[in-house]
């Protein structure tokens, strides 16, 4: 899914963030959850 709305944006499993056309960050919710899982930190 493709979005500039952040009450869906929120559901994704990975945010790709783009300016320009160039990636300047990507998230991934799914690689956070583990970490947590796992007893780190991470906001998701």
């Amino acid at each position: 899914m493709v979005t500039h709305d952040p009450r869906y944006a929120h559901m994704a499993d990975r945010s790709v963030h783009l300016f320009d056309g160039q990636v300047v960050s990507e998230d991934d919710a799914r690689k956070a959850a583990e970490l947590n899982e796992a007893g780190f930190d991470v906001a998701t």
